[in-house]
């Protein structure tokens, strides 16, 4: 009897052993699951700084779409000016010409010095006019105008004009004192100008060679608008030279 009871009590802790075996083995095997899906979850929040994709410049991929715009645009003025000189030379007569490469920018030194090479240096050269359109610091637009005369034929005198430009685009003539307006010097022009936005610049000349040739030129924004070039009873004219559509005309 004694030994049944003994069997029993062994048996009974036996099972309490192997019960509280099982729990615990469960109880890892649970915390080693969650282990393995915290672990990623944290590591994801550790990797999650990932590699930012390189950002597209667009100010920076625009402007030389523009820069390549403008240089054809200059490219293009600079062959048309090189075949309107040799078109010149051939009109006129001025056989030993020097015609520009057709890289040379459409201006009035470059214009001048081609002439040059056939005819010399100039006798005289002058500036007819000057127009300047400014906008002012309160966004007035304003035109600028100054007009040379050469009364001793050597001395400009200048002669000023301002314009305000109304809401319909047109100027408007401002009054100005005769200090202003009569002969006021380089300087002061200069200084209507200085600190503003330029909304265009345009000028006028012309210069006399030995022979009494005559070459008459307009500049807008520092290069040539409109030429023509007389010798003798021919004369040889190219206007809106900036405008493709423009053509050059020898009569």
């Amino acid at each position: 009897m004694k030994s049944r009871q003994l069997f029993i009590v062994i048996a009974i802790v036996g099972l309490v052993f192997f019960l509280l075996f099982k729990r615990t083995t469960k109880k890892n095997k649970v915390e080693e699951s969650e282990a393995e899906v915290t672990e990623p979850s944290g590591t994801k929040k550790i990797s999650t700084e990932v590699p930012s994709s390189p950002s597209v410049p667009v100010a920076s991929s625009s402007a030389p779409e523009l820069n390549q715009q403008d240089a054809a645009v200059q490219e293009a003025l600079a062959v048309k000016f090189s075949e309107s000189l040799s078109q010149m030379s051939k009109c006129l007569g001025l056989s030993n010409m020097a015609v520009p490469a057709a890289k040379v920018a459409p201006v009035a030194d470059n214009l001048v010095g081609s002439i040059r090479s056939s005819l010399g240096d100039a006798v005289v050269q002058m500036e007819d006019w000057s127009q300047t359109e400014v906008i002012e610091k309160n966004g007035t637009t304003k035109r600028i105008r100054v007009d040379y005369d050469y009364p001793d034929g050597v001395n400009p005198v200048r002669r000023l004009s301002m314009f305000t430009i109304n809401s319909y685009g047109a100027p408007e003539l401002q009054d100005l004192s005769d200090e202003e307006a009569n002969n006021p010097n380089e300087a002061y022009v200069q200084s209507l100008t200085e600190g503003l936005k330029v909304n265009a610049d345009e000028r006028a000349g012309r210069v006399y060679f030995s022979q009494g040739e005559e070459l008459v030129f307009t500049m807008k924004n520092g290069k040539l608008q409109n030429f023509s070039f007389t010798r003798g009873n021919k004369n040889f004219s190219c206007s809106d030279f900036a405008d493709e559509a423009s053509r050059c005309i020898c009569p």
